[in-house]
């Protein structure tokens, strides 16, 4: 568990320098709805633009630097692995966790929590794990820069 925690803790930390306070960011204009999420586009593939009646807003764009971060082999495999610590380091967590006396957790029902935070981690460690292969191997987008 101590080595995977490092390797979690140096994780976070390259994923935050890459991501969160990166400095070279470029910045686009688009529509914002006005609660910052478009309900009705959510089918089309505009959650978070409203071409009808939005502000226009000025934001990073983060989807340039994803692409430009996840087009890397080395970095795909780097994320991949350290997702896979993550989801490990998580189930073995619970593991432990769950029969604590502190989660009064019945024991007759001890197993089925077990199992089901054991799905809750690998499903959100497959949904964390799949974005950058996506954007590895689907072509880039043109995003106009303001």
């Amino acid at each position: 568990m101590l080595l995977s925690g490092l390797v979690l803790l140096t994780f976070l930390s390259k994923h935050l320098m890459d991501f969160r306070f990166y400095p070279a960011y470029d910045y686009v204009e688009l529509k914002a709805p006005p609660l910052l999420i478009n309900y009705k586009g959510s089918l089309s593939g505009h959650i978070f633009t409203d071409s009808a009646n939005g502000e226009l807003v000025r934001a990073r764009d983060l989807y340039s630097r994803e692409v430009a971060l996840f087009k890397d082999f080395k970095t795909v495999l780097w994320y991949t692995s350290a997702i896979v610590i993550f989801a490990t380091h998580l189930c073995l967590g619970w593991k432990k966790l769950v029969p604590a006396d502190a989660m009064q957790i019945p024991r007759d029902h001890q197993n089925s929590v077990i199992y089901i935070g054991w799905a809750a981690a690998l499903a959100v460690a497959f949904m964390y794990g799949s974005v950058p292969w996506y954007v590895y191997f689907a072509e880039p987008q043109v995003v106009e820069h303001v």
